[in-house]
C-alpha cells in the first residue's frame, strides 16, 4: 500500500555556508571584507512543506504538496527536486521562492539570512482529495490568520475521515495566543514539537509531563523531538516511550526535524505502531544530520526516490528500535 499524504507548509531553497561571515562593516571595494571558504557553498531543499514532501515521495507515498514556491529560478530548482521524488507540487505561488541562507561554524551552530517568500495558499488544501494523512507545518510568515486557514483544513479533512500531524514549529510564538493554539490541536491526531516550542503553548516540564499536558488538548499522540537527544512520545492510553539518538557531533542538523515528521507520519499511514514509527523517525532524522546536505540525505538512506520502503528491514526501520518504557 502506498499512503496518500497531503503535505502543507513552505517551500524554501536552503544555501549553506560553512565557515565564518566577513568581519567588519560593509565596504565599497569588495576585496576588504571577503572570507574564502574552503568548503563549497550548498543548496539544498527546505522548508517544513517542502521539505516532509521530498522525504514522503522517497519513501514511497503518493504527495500532494500545497506550498508557497515562486516562479523564479530557485522555485524551478525546488520543484525539480520535488519531481525526482514523485511529489505533485501545486501551482507557484509568487514571484520569489522562499530562501534560506544557514552559515555554519566548525560546531555546526547557526546563523542564518532568511527571506519568507510569499504566503503558503491553505485555501487550496480545501478542494484537495481526502487523503489518509494531512501534515501541516508553521512557516517563517505566519501569523493569526494562518492558524484559522490551517485548523479549517485540518477539520475539513478530518471530517472526511483523514488523520492530522501537525508541526506547529517556532514560528507561531509570540504572533498567537496559546489559547487558541491549544484550541486548534482539538483537530490534530498527531501533535510534534521539540520540547522548547510545546512549552510555549503549555508551559515547561520535563518531556513526559509535556506530553501529558499536550494530550489533554486533543491529539491521541504527542511526539516531543529533542535533537541529539532523540524523542520522547506518548498517548491517551497511558503509554510512555523514550527513543535514543545516536548523536552525530559537529553536525549540520537542517532538514533533521522535517525527515523526521515524514517518517513519523509514513509510518503511522503504514500501520506501524507508536513505538515502531517514532523510533525509525529517530533515525532517519539522525541520517540525515549524518549525510549533512539537508532532507536531500534522505535519499540515501532511504533509496531511490519512488522506491517501496520495507518499513522493517530499511536501515532506518523498526529494526533498530531501542524504547526505554517511562511508565
Amino acid at each position: 500500500m502506498r499512503p496518500r499524504i497531503l503535505v502543507l507548509g513552505n517551500t524554501v531553497v536552503d544555501v549553506l555556508v560553512r565557515g565564518a561571515l566577513p568581519a567588519g562593516p560593509a565596504e565599497a571595494a569588495w576585496a576588504g571584507n571577503v572570507a574564502l571558504l574552503d568548503q563549497p557553498i550548498a543548496a539544498t531543499l527546505g522548508g517544513s512543506g517542502a521539505g516532509a514532501a521530498y522525504v514522503l515521495g522517497c519513501l514511497g507515498a503518493r504527495v500532494e504538496l500545497t506550498a508557497n514556491a515562486g516562479a523564479d529560478a530557485w522555485g524551478r530548482m525546488a520543484r525539480g527536486w520535488l519531481a525526482s521524488a514523485h511529489v505533485a507540487a501545486g501551482a507557484t505561488a509568487g514571484p520569489a521562492t522562499a530562501v534560506h541562507v544557514v552559515v555554519l561554524d566548525a560546531a555546526g551552530r547557526r546563523r542564518s539570512l532568511y527571506y519568507p517568500g510569499p504566503a503558503v495558499p491553505w485555501k487550496a488544501a480545501l478542494e484537495a482529495a481526502t487523503p489518509a494523512w494531512v501534515i501541516g507545518a508553521g512557516y517563517g510568515a505566519v501569523g493569526p490568520d494562518d492558524l484559522t486557514a490551517l485548523a479549517k483544513v485540518f477539520a475539513l479533512h478530518r471530517q472526511r475521515g483523514a488523520q492530522v500531524l501537525f508541526d506547529p514549529g517556532p514560528w507561531f510564538a509570540r504572533r498567537v495566543e496559546p489559547e487558541r493554539m491549544r484550541a486548534a490541536w482539538a483537530h490534530v491526531d498527531c501533535l510534534v514539537a521539540t520540547e522548547d516550542e510545546l512549552a510555549v503553548w503549555v508551559g515547561a516540564g520535563d518531556p513526559p509531563a509535556l506530553v501529558t499536558a499536550g494530550l489533554a488538548c486533543g491529539p491521541r499522540l504527542v511526539v516531543v523531538k529533542r535533537g541529539r537527544l532523540g524523542a520522547v512520545a506518548g498517548d491517551g492510553s497511558g503509554w510512555r516511550g523514550c527513543f535514543p539518538a545516536d548523536p552525530v557531533d559537529g553536525a549540520n542538523s537542517v532538514g533533521a526535524g522535517d525527515a523526521f515528521d515524514a517518517r513519523l507520519a509514513w509510518g503511522l499511514a503504514s500501520s506501524e505502531t507508536a513505538a515502531e514509527a517514532v523510533a525509525a523517525s529517530v533515525r532517519l532524522g539522525t541520517a540525515v544530520v549524518r549525510q549533512g546536505i539537508g532532507v536531500l540525505g534522505a535519499v540515501r538512506a532511504i533509496g531511490r526516490p519512488g522506491s517501496a520502503c520495507p518499513t522493517r528491514q530499511c536501515a532506518v526501520g523498526a529494526a533498530h528500535l531501542r524504547e526505554q518504557d517511562l511508565g
